[in-house]
């Protein structure tokens, strides 16, 4: 398993080589850990040996487990990363190691009753090889618990999720998990440590073909987590849910039945595996399902705007009817607003009344699901195209009041461990955007009413753009963290985990010279897009590793 290459005949592991076939540098300290071999040993000698399948190897091999449901049909778990047992398949002295020189590694053999497989090769299980070790992945052998436990819960296919949209951002890609391993757990100072055995940790993926599949999973939970060893443990959740019936969007999109996986994350809770990533199931609910932007639009602290629910058997029956009566709540819940706070209508076209809006189905991802709309016949043909689309499984759609904004500026939040509701924090760093396919139109829509383009700002292009109103875009920062304090306190009052990461998005729009207005768009979850943030990626890798390991509840 791990990074192969050749080496007279052998098969050489954990340490991934260059284009050129030459082994990269350990990232790992190189000082001597307790348990790695400090000594000369013959060969026979029992071993330990950390074994690595990177999750973008489709022909990487994992460990099978011993037991257990058998060939439990539509999931397979499987140990990708871990300490195993074996012996040297020759003499070994340390002093003449050399990681230029491969034939100085010792020379390992696994246990014969470890079996192992690839991620496809249900049943075709076959015995360890002899593999060159890296000498901080072999140990003399050790009872000791890993300090962490993760299991990932993904998809079993090779297709890339969204491959225009990049890696970064899209959880279920093999990349992404591949990544999380290496800057959460790899380069984490806590699990791959000198002083302990350099590697402290060990990773299961539960590979799902579909709801079918994942539903199965709930009656084994007990055994996956009698399999998992570690101190602590948590699972990592690398699909997506949405209100569509299961034909093939798991293994093609990564997408999974919202009430199959929300089940199945309640039934690893309820039996001691924490939700470390996206979040705890509660919260990745609030968040994906978007209702909050209906019990929040009424709260004049959130800066919402307003927004209905449109009931979809009612909307399915008379469409027309549905429309109406949504335009016509808005304008209550409208006008109600502007007598309370006096201010101007979100958007020009409203003024004198709602006719423009978005409508919205809850657990969309990617603006997928996001159609504008001009008047209560446009509304009417898309509330009925989007839920009587087929497959489409959704209650409800929501349907909100336009916007018009000049830019969107994203707040990343790392709350620490100890942090409490209603305690000030401050973003960690922040993010412009448009979506626009000219300099002319800000924001473009297209003949089916979804927004085009997508642009990354600088600060120093917002103030371009804003004729250098450098009072406007401090206020629009000062305005944003304010109004995110409430909606920080509203979304995690409840939360008994600390949520190590979440993105708060808003809609900007400069009305004069230091004047701004601020209206909040969307939570989102960890993993979220990092945009332009170089140090976001890793910080959204070894955040949920870390909030695992030291968990504190607020509470």
């Amino acid at each position: 398993g791990g990074s192969k290459c050749h080496c007279h005949g052998l098969t050489c592991t954990s340490m991934p080589c260059d284009s050129q076939g030459r082994h990269e540098r350990s990232r790992s300290p190189s000082g001597k850990n307790s348990g790695a071999l400090s000594r000369p040993l013959p060969r026979g000698c029992q071993v330990d040996f950390f074994h690595q399948a990177d999750p973008e190897d489709w022909d990487a091999l994992y460990l099978a487990p011993n037991g257990g449901p058998g060939t439990y049909s539509g999931y397979r778990f499987l140990q990708s990363h871990g300490w195993m047992k074996g012996t040297l398949a020759e003499d070994y002295d340390p002093d003449k190691f050399d990681i230029e020189r491969n034939h100085t590694w010792p020379l390992l053999l696994p246990d014969p009753a470890l079996r192992f497989v690839t991620r496809e090769g249900l049943g075709k299980t076959q015995p360890g090889f002899a593999s060159c070790m890296h000498e901080h992945s072999i140990r003399e052998p050790m009872d000791s618990r890993p300090h962490l436990s993760l299991l990932l819960v993904r998809r079993i296919s090779r297709r890339d999720a969204e491959p225009s949209r990049g890696w970064h951002g899209s959880v279920p890609e093999d990349k992404y998990m591949s990544s999380i391993i290496k800057h959460g757990l790899l380069e984490n100072p806590v699990l791959a440590v000198e002083g302990s055995s350099l590697y402290n940790f060990e990773v299961h993926s539960l590979f799902v073909e579909d709801a079918a599949g994942l539903n199965r999973v709930c009656s084994d939970v007990p055994w996956i987590y009698s399999c998992l060893c570690g101190e602590h443990k948590t699972a990592f959740w690398m699909l997506w849910p949405v209100e569509w019936e299961d034909c093939g969007i798991t293994e093609l999109f990564g997408y999974m039945v919202s009430d199959v996986m929300f089940n199945a994350m309640s039934c690893f809770e309820k039996a001691g595996l924490f939700s470390g990533f996206p979040h705890p199931v509660d919260l990745y609910k609030r968040i994906t399902s978007k209702l909050w932007a209906v019990s929040l639009a009424s709260d004049p602290k959130a800066m919402l705007p307003c927004a209905v629910l449109v009931d979809a058997e009612a909307a399915l029956e008379n469409p027309e009817r549905a429309a109406s009566e949504a335009l016509a709540a808005l304008e209550v819940m409208r006008c109600k607003k502007l007598d309370v706070s006096g201010c101007r209508a979100l958007s020009a076209c409203n003024e004198n009344g709602v006719t423009k809006g978005v409508a919205k189905l809850g657990y969309s991802w990617r603006a997928q699901d996001v159609v504008a709309f001009r008047g209560a016949a446009e509304l009417a043909y898309h509330l009925y195209a989007m839920l009587d689309c087929s497959g489409c499984t959704a209650k409800s759609c929501i349907v909100q009041e336009w916007v018009d904004f000049d830019l969107e500026m994203r707040l990343f939040f790392l709350p620490p461990a100890t942090w409490h509701p209603g305690q000030h924090l401050q973003p960690e760093h922040i993010e412009f955007n448009v979506w626009t396919v000219s300099e002319i139109a800000p924001v473009e829509i297209d003949k089916d009413g979804k927004r085009k383009g997508f642009t990354i700002l600088s600060r120093e292009d917002c103030l371009s753009r804003w004729s250098q109103d450098t009072l406007a875009m401090q206020s629009a920062e000062v305005q944003a963290v304010q109004i995110s304090q409430h909606l920080l306190s509203w979304l995690l009052s409840d939360e008994k985990q600390s949520v190590p990461m979440i993105r708060l998005d808003f809609m900007v729009k400069r009305l004069g010279l230091g004047k701004v207005r601020v209206v909040f768009g969307e939570f989102c979850e960890m993993g979220a897009e990092v945009l332009a943030w170089e140090d976001g990626p890793s910080l959204a890798e070894q955040d949920p590793c870390d909030s695992r390991i030291d968990a504190l509840p607020y509470h």
